[in-house]
């Protein structure tokens, strides 16, 4: 037998539920039920609505989940960044105020970790990763960076010269923003080195982890932004020619 609950739904005096101590309790209580599998919704990056199933990325991580306790503990993220969020409700998630607060204490954490990059980082290394995720992280960070400077509109809304990501490259904008790519390929850096963290201590507990994917990829996504070759899209336009979905 299971549980399927996504880890946002977790109680956390941060405001919403993460990869950290609450999912590590969670944990004990399915194993201690003699459950054997957690289910979850799908964990990537949320955008308006917050949805699990309309995802900035199919491969990417939501910031929303990192743990920053750990993170404060070791010095990586200044206590004064964190306890702003102890103000959010423990028992529901407020993503409006989540957006404000949390991503601010994000931003100082990467900002900490740019000033002093030979900081002993609890996850491994940090070029290491961006490697072996070369595959899809530079596509989702210039996309998560270009949307930041347009103020999360649409790409689709972007100038002509961001809308297709080939132009992009050589574009100015892209070029203006390339700190700030640099912090979204960090923030994934910080989620997946705790989902590993997770994913380890399920296994010693003798719990499977069974994830959840969209059925489909989000209009307004790295995916569709970057390889709009894969999609049913006007070539003129850039919209698409049909829609699915579901209720």
């Amino acid at each position: 037998a299971g549980v399927l609950l996504h880890p946002t739904s977790l109680p956390c005096e941060f405001g919403v539920g993460t990869l950290g101590a609450d999912a590590d309790r969670f944990l004990e209580f399915l194993a201690s039920a003699g459950f054997e599998y957690w289910q979850m919704c799908p964990l990537g990056p949320t955008g308006y609505g917050n949805s699990p199933y309309q995802c900035f990325s199919a491969f990417a991580g939501n910031p929303y989940l990192i743990d920053l306790l750990p993170l404060a503990q070791s010095g990586l993220v200044p206590r004064e960044a964190v306890s702003p969020l102890l103000v959010l409700d423990s028992d529901r998630v407020d993503y409006g105020r989540l957006w404000q607060l949390k991503n601010a204490a994000l931003s100082a954490t990467y900002e900490r970790f740019s000033k002093n990059p030979a900081v002993k980082l609890p996850y491994g290394d940090f070029e290491d990763f961006k490697a072996v995720n070369a595959h899809w992280i530079d596509d989702f960070a210039t996309f998560q960076a270009l949307k930041d400077h347009f103020e999360g509109r649409p790409w689709w809304e972007w100038p002509a010269e961001c809308r297709v990501f080939e132009k992009a490259r050589n574009s100015p904008v892209v070029k203006s923003v390339t700190d700030r790519a640099e912090a979204h390929r960090f923030y994934q850096y910080l989620f997946f080195g705790q989902w590993r963290r997770l994913k380890a201590k399920a296994a010693e507990l003798r719990i499977s982890i069974i994830g959840d994917i969209p059925i489909f990829v989000a209009m307004d996504s790295a995916d569709v932004w970057s390889r709009p070759e894969l999609f049913q899209l006007n070539r003129t336009t850039g919209r698409p020619i049909s829609v699915a979905g579901v209720p």
